[in-house]
Order: structure tokens, then C-alpha cells, then sequence
């Protein structure tokens, strides 16, 4: 069964009555509304479509960002429909994030303060359960891990856990992940094992 989840951009206000190009050669304008916002059929959870829409556009470009959406819906974060079978689904305008609330998840990627980020919406629980902290350590390590010497891994641990906790605070929007570190060390260190 599909995890469903709708993927938004804010657009920013010069831009909400602009006519874009799909790469189909469609226009689209979002007509005055804030939004436009695309479907994603596979994998919406947190730690599946969340993850790597943060991973690609937090602290990214706003045009490669919106570029993204006018690929239209998706199959998964990497494949639009339109790359996968050449379907043609233009993205959908919205002035509200209630409007676009009608799948499983919502993520919208806005600029805070000039930069990039991926929130999702919805999201009023303030505590996070392990189950979710362990799925994004394994999503960091699966997307950075690659990046450390391994042959080495006491030296690369405390750089590979401080850069996996910077990662976590951002993609949870919490202040530290100080109450997770536990679960988070064991985690990386099964992983650093497993990898040896």
C-alpha cells in the first residue's frame, strides 16, 4: 500500500501571478494563489519523501526548488510521472495549506530568513518516538555515510554523529537532539558495524 503525501513550494510573491513553463511546454500560473504543489504517490512518511526533500532543498535554490514541482506529480521524490511515462500532470495552485492537507502528509518547502527550507505540515505532536529518530539516522547514513573513511570509524564517530544530529534537528525542527542521542549513537554505531 502507498504512503501518499503532497509536496508544495511557496512561491514567492512576485511570483504568483507569473506564467512558468512545464518541461512539457504547458503554462502554468498559480493565478495570485501562494502555492503551487504537486502529488507523490510512494512513500510519503517522514522518513521516506520527508527525508529527502530535505536532504535535496534544505538550504537549497528557491528556482531548482520550484523547478522540481513544474516536473508535475510523482511516483516517488525522484521520478515525476512525466519522466517516468511522459504523463502530463501540471501541478495544482492553493492559497491555503488546509486545501492542499488531503493525503497523507504535506511538505512545504518555503524561504525562512533567505534560505531554503522543508517543513511538514500538520505536524503539531511534539514528541518524536525513536521508531521515527532511528528511520532518519538511517536515512542520513544512507544518503552521507559514504562521505567518511570507514576504515577508521572511532576517528569519523564523533564527526558522523554531530553531522547526523545537525541533521535531525533540522529535519524534526527541534532545538537539540540531546534527548535522542542514545537511540542515535546506537543507531550509528550498528550501522558503522554492519559496514565494517
Amino acid at each position: 500500500m502507498s504512503t501518499r503525501s503532497n509536496i508544495a513550494i511557496l512561491l514567492r510573491p512576485e511570483d504568483r501571478n507569473k506564467n512558468f513553463e512545464t518541461p512539457w511546454g504547458q503554462t502554468v500560473n498559480a493565478n495570485g494563489k501562494k502555492f503551487l504543489y504537486v502529488y507523490c504517490h510512494n512513500d510519503g512518511y517522514p522518513e521516506g519523501v520527508g527525508a529527502d526533500l530535505h536532504n535535496m532543498f534544505d538550504d537549497g535554490d528557491y528556482d531548482e526548488a520550484l523547478e522540481y514541482i513544474l516536473m508535475g506529480d510523482r511516483s516517488t521524490t525522484d521520478l515525476s510521472y512525466w519522466g517516468w511515462r511522459r504523463e502530463k500532470c501540471e501541478p495544482y495552485a492553493a492559497d491555503t495549506e488546509e486545501e492542499m492537507y488531503h493525503e497523507d502528509y504535506l511538505y512545504i518547502i518555503e524561504e525562512v530568513n533567505g534560505s531554503l527550507k522543508v517543513r511538514q505540515y500538520g505536524d503539531d505532536d511534539d514528541e518524536v518516538d525513536n521508531d521515527t529518530v532511528i528511520g532518519y539516522v538511517h536515512a542520513w547514513w544512507d544518503d552521507n555515510s559514504e562521505d567518511y573513511d570507514l576504515s577508521n570509524p572511532d576517528e569519523v564517530r564523533q564527526d558522523m554523529l554531530d553531522d547526523c544530529c545537525e541533521f535531525i534537528e533540522d529535519v524534526l525542527d527541534i532545538f537539540s537532539c540531546d534527548d535522542y542521542l542514545t537511540i542515535i549513537e546506537e543507531t550509528l554505531s550498528d550501522l558503522i558495524e554492519a559496514a565494517k
